[in-house]
């Protein structure tokens, strides 16, 4: 698969032509490719980053806990998913 840059919480196309491959270190087979992104959308997701982090310190300490507490439940529901991931990328 090709995968999208996230730019202000959404999927986009990179407007870039070229790709770079992600390979399994155990096999060198071709596990997906990214777009080389441009130095525009490196740029404009720098910006949206700093803009997000301006309002998500002044949400409140409960609200952030409570949003952090249902990213924790994502992660422990997934693990097995991820750790596939993660060991397809690794080459272990």
């Amino acid at each position: 698969p090709v995968y999208f840059n996230l730019i202000n919480g959404q999927f986009v196309a990179s407007t870039s032509s070229e790709l770079i491959d992600v390979t399994d270190p155990a096999t060198s087979n071709v596990i997906s490719r990214v777009p080389q992104t441009t130095p525009s959308e490196l740029e404009s997701a720098v910006s949206s980053a700093k803009t997000a982090f301006e309002s998500w310190r002044h949400v409140p300490v409960q609200q952030r806990q409570r949003i952090m507490l249902k990213y924790q439940d994502l992660i422990r529901r997934y693990t097995d998913d991820i750790a596939d991931l993660i060991t397809m990328e690794q080459g272990k």
